[in-house]
């Protein structure tokens, strides 16, 4: 008994690898994979084939992304003419990849293998909607209720995966003042250390007694990784198994393919949940139009990061009427189905490791 696991790829690559993780033990053993991909996602083939560690891989199959004849053709003769004698479960992992080749590639299976009962075919897909968390699931059963537990929260992998690459690096940029360019070492991401909780804690004492007054932006920052770190500690207490996290402070990223002069971008607060991106943007500018400037970024930047079902929150000084106004602009204009991108005033300062609680328990499912 044998498993062919039959993965199609799309430009996000993340949701294909947490397919693998949790499948590879729960096939029918061994296990080989084989991808399906087109000319503008083979570099995320390509970044499967490295991060599925100790994986069996088949030929992979390039096709079409749009031409259904051309994708049922390549089935049929590359994965279907080609099975091995040990080979009794066909398995389809659909999440990626254009609609075309999840449908062609599952009905030409089911073509073929209509009338052969030692060949056994199941689908799966990745549902970031479950109400318990992102689901891994088939049409009979549910094979991890959260895909997120388990999985090793690792920055550098899951930028990988989406094409970045997150510091430490070197970046080069102008410097008019002095009309020469500077070279910058950018420092891997960071924990805060006592001090920097400190000057966090003292922000945050002051949100709740309402003294605001002229506040450093650093730390803002810091009272914003305290606030989201307690209020994670705070569930990892109540429930142990949600101890697959991390919090950093200044994460710096470029795309892998950078040179040093290439752009980069900052982030001022990244929790890793599992494989699941959450960004915090902090400012203190408190009219809307710079407030959705910064919302735009943080949403681009976290979904470059961490992929489709990265999520975003921007803290800043803005009133609730206007937050919320900001909040509903930028969901119609980024059309998700779902609330990828939060924008938190001063209404949410005066307990806020509570609101972050709340949020990750009922929003994120994080509990």
């Amino acid at each position: 008994m044998a498993t062919q696991l039959i993965m199609t790829v799309g430009t996000n690559a993340l949701p294909i690898w947490v397919a693998w993780y949790h499948l590879k033990g729960k096939l029918k053993q061994p296990v080989k994979v084989q991808f399906i991909y087109t000319n503008d996602t083979e570099p995320q083939r390509d970044s499967l084939r490295r991060f599925c560690d100790n994986a069996q891989f088949g030929t992979d199959i390039k096709t079409s992304p749009g031409d259904p004849s051309t994708v049922r053709g390549d089935i049929r003769k590359q994965i279907l003419n080609c099975l091995d004698q040990k080979t009794t479960h066909l398995h389809v992992h659909y999440t990626s990849g254009t609609k075309v080749m999840g449908v062609e590639t599952v009905s030409a299976i089911e073509e073929r293998i209509a009338n052969k009962a030692c060949l056994n075919l199941e689908t799966t897909y990745l549902d970031p909607r479950g109400d318990k968390g992102p689901r891994l699931l088939s049409r009979t059963n549910v094979y991890q209720e959260d895909a997120r537990m388990g999985v090793k929260p690792t920055l550098d992998r899951i930028a990988n995966l989406n094409g970045f690459t997150p510091a430490p690096f070197t970046h080069e940029y102008w410097n008019r003042e002095d009309s020469r360019w500077i070279r910058d070492e950018k420092l891997a991401p960071a924990e805060l250390d006592r001090d920097q909780e400190a000057d966090g804690n003292n922000v945050i004492d002051s949100m709740r007694r309402g003294v605001w007054g002229a506040m450093d932006p650093t730390h803002f920052e810091y009272a914003a990784y305290v606030a989201l770190n307690q209020a994670l500690e705070a569930i990892k207490a109540a429930n142990s198994e949600r101890s697959n996290y991390r919090i950093y402070h200044n994460v710096f990223v470029r795309r892998t393919s950078a040179d040093q002069r290439d752009r980069i971008f900052e982030l001022d607060v990244v929790a890793v949940l599992g494989y699941q991106i959450l960004v915090v943007s902090c400012t203190l500018e408190t009219g809307p139009a710079a407030i959705k400037e910064k919302g735009m970024e943080v949403i681009l930047r976290s979904r470059q990061l961490g992929g489709d079902e990265a999520q975003a929150i921007v803290l800043c000084k803005g009133y609730s009427e206007i937050t919320e106004r900001v909040e509903k602009e930028l969901y119609d204009e980024i059309g998700s189905a779902g609330r990828p991108l939060r924008i938190w005033g001063t209404n949410k300062w005066i307990k806020l490791q509570n609101e972050f609680k709340q949020y990750l328990r009922n929003d994120l499912h994080w509990h």
